[in-house]
């Protein structure tokens, strides 16, 4: 008798685990949600009678609660190079509120979906051919994986997932690379099309690509310095935009980072090789707390001299 009860609760047990979700932290890297996260794409649109293109910038800059649940709110900044036209894609368009669910790995978005406040932009617990129903306010009804190869980003091969969805006239193909996001992103419809190429991020720390189109970087003198220099931001204490101003005597590769009081980096304003000049840089400390921040200046130059100087400043909400 013993032996057969035993044998119910294993059969039990077997059933119930097969509609049991369980965190899935991969699922949770193809879409990596933290604030201070940026992503940076190269955008182009196609059609007969209009086109544009140019880049535009993501950053999670805070959570908001929305009906017991917390949504990460992204800010939008667009650099447009030419044309009126721009892209939409299912993840960004607006408004930006994006999370990602602890036990079904479903990336849900604020949005009026029937009943219901949110709804599902793709799922990323989706393994090869596996399909989900998503809101069809995202240009279609249904996400399938198509691919999940690696491919190579930055110079890097990272796992990959792509999905397809079949719109009204029109389709979707987007592929989430795996602890960088949202990689690639393509909508055609009739005879327009749209294109979202990274060119760069800063996810959880780390830098990729180039993502100083956005950081504000200008240069305003091409005299070359007699040594290099960092100077005191302004102003300080500020809230929440600070302005920093530095010299390169030198050509080389010039990084500027900000740090908070204990040491630990938390946003990288600029990783790129630049000309003897003066330069001035800004900061938006606002999906940042209030506190004491430090800011680096760090150059290399071809022969293998580095320069480093750092300066603290006040952030006060």
């Amino acid at each position: 008798m013993k032996f057969l009860l035993f044998i119910l609760l294993c059969i039990a047990l077997h059933g119930n685990t097969r509609d049991t979700y369980a965190w899935d932290s991969t699922a949770a890297k193809y879409m990596p949600l933290q604030v201070g996260n940026i992503w940076v794409y190269y955008y182009n649109y196609t059609a007969p009678s209009t086109g544009g293109n140019g880049y535009e910038k993501y950053k999670i800059t805070g959570i908001t609660e929305i009906n017991g649940k917390f949504f990460y709110s992204f800010t939008l900044e667009r650099r447009v190079i030419s044309g009126p036209a721009i892209c939409d894609s299912r993840i960004y368009s607006a408004p930006i509120q994006l999370r990602l669910d602890s036990v079904s790995g479903n990336l849900y978005k604020t949005t009026n979906c029937g009943q219901n406040f949110e709804g599902v932009v793709d799922s990323l617990r989706s393994k090869m051919y596996d399909s989900a129903s998503v809101c069809g306010n995202f240009q279609g009804n249904v996400s399938r994986c198509i691919d999940t190869s690696n491919v190579t980003i930055f110079g890097q091969s990272r796992k990959s997932k792509k999905f397809y969805v079949q719109g009204f006239e029109g389709s979707n193909l987007h592929e989430y690379t795996q602890d960088i996001g949202l990689s690639y992103f393509i909508y055609s419809q009739l005879m327009s099309q749209c294109r979202l190429n990274l060119v760069g991020c800063y996810v959880n720390g780390l830098f990729l690509g180039d993502t100083t189109l956005f950081v504000g970087i200008v240069r305003t003198s091409t005299g070359i310095p007699e040594n290099f220099s960092l100077s005191q931001n302004y102003p300080n204490p500020f809230n929440p935009v600070t302005h920093f101003k530095f010299q390169i005597a030198e050509s080389g590769l010039v990084k500027l980072t900000v740090c908070d009081a204990l040491g630990k980096e938390v946003e990288v304003l600029l990783n790129r090789e630049l000309n003897p000049g003066t330069y001035e840089a800004d900061w938006d400390a606002s999906a940042h707390p209030s506190g004491v921040y430090y800011y680096m200046l760090k150059v290399e130059t071809s022969q293998l001299e580095v320069f480093t100087e750092s300066k603290k400043m006040v952030f006060i909400k």
